[in-house]
């Protein structure tokens, strides 16, 4: 009798159908219990906090994309927010073309780029995938895809844009995973979580591919105050100031806070794994 696909053998399609289904859960549930509206630009009011030092030395996800580089290299950064990777990126390749939607992103990507007199980025404001295809060496993405829906021409367009290499950079566990318990406790559900590391590596499998995945650091929880942390809270839980919910969720805060040793205090949440997949294009071989 024919053996029929299984879980040790998805298909492609169905793997794509299936991440389009987590993130429409995921956008039906926010929908549907939020109590804020959503900003033309969600990035914006968080938008300058992904500024850093393009010649940093600290950053294990930055290392880990350097040891990557080639300095006659064109690299293409799809989602490249507010510069974080392209600007350091840049320091070490002939060019990087950054694509990015957000406006308040590009902004601070535009300021740092400034402060640091680099001038071998081209940004390009629209969304992936574009109208008009690129080419370059290496297409990359860094905690970017967890929200779309529309999986497929997504990827398919990294691929198809990249000479080289793909590489995609994500955490073991989706983006407001870790303020997952506080959701049910304010919300009243579990929280319909986002696909990440684990799916997109399915995904990459079941297109034929053979990707590679190194971990490459975690995400740690910075000290913070316990205003920065509220406003962190109310973020992710999408709550009104003053409402019923954020009443709860101030309650119940207490117990996901850890004392820092400045006298602030920090969220007890555990660290997020972050891996670096890297892959390449059909047709092509690995240098």
């Amino acid at each position: 009798m024919p053996i029929g696909p299984s879980v040790l053998r998805p298909e492609y399609h169905t793997c794509v159908a299936e991440w389009g289904a987590l993130v429409r859960a995921n956008a039906e549930q926010t929908e549907r219990l939020r109590e804020t509206e959503e900003a033309n630009d969600f990035y914006a009011p968080v938008a300058s906090t992904f500024a850093a030092d393009p010649s940093r030395r600290d950053d294990p996800t930055l290392n880990a994309l350097l040891s990557l580089a080639a300095p006659e290299e064109t690299w293409i950064d799809v989602g490249a927010g507010g510069g974080r990777y392209a600007l350091g990126l840049a320091r070490a390749v002939s060019q990087v073309i950054a694509v990015e939607p957000s406006e308040g992103m590009r902004a601070v990507l535009a300021e740092t780029q400034s402060q640091h007199g680099i001038r071998n980025v081209e940004v390009i404001a629209e969304r992936w995938p574009l109208a008009q295809p690129l080419t370059g060496d290496v297409a990359v993405v860094t905690h970017v895809g967890y929200d779309v829906a529309e999986i497929g021409p997504f990827l398919e367009a990294l691929e198809a844009s990249a000479r080289r290499l793909c590489v995609a950079v994500l955490f073991d566990r989706p983006p407001g995973s870790a303020v997952g318990e506080l959701w049910e406790l304010v919300h009243g559900e579990p929280r319909a979580q986002l696909p990440a590391l684990r799916e997109f590596v399915t995904l990459l499998l079941a297109r034929g591919r053979v990707p590679e995945v190194q971990v490459v650091g975690r995400r740690e929880w910075s000290p913070t105050s316990r205003e920065d942390a509220v406003k962190f809270c109310r973020r992710w839980l999408w709550l009104r100031e003053g409402s019923a919910k954020d009443r709860r969720m101030l309650e119940r805060l207490e117990g996901f806070l850890a004392p820092s040793d400045d006298g602030g205090c920090a969220l007890r949440l555990s660290a997020d794994r972050i891996a670096m997949v890297t892959w390449t294009p059909e047709g092509r071989e690995r240098g």
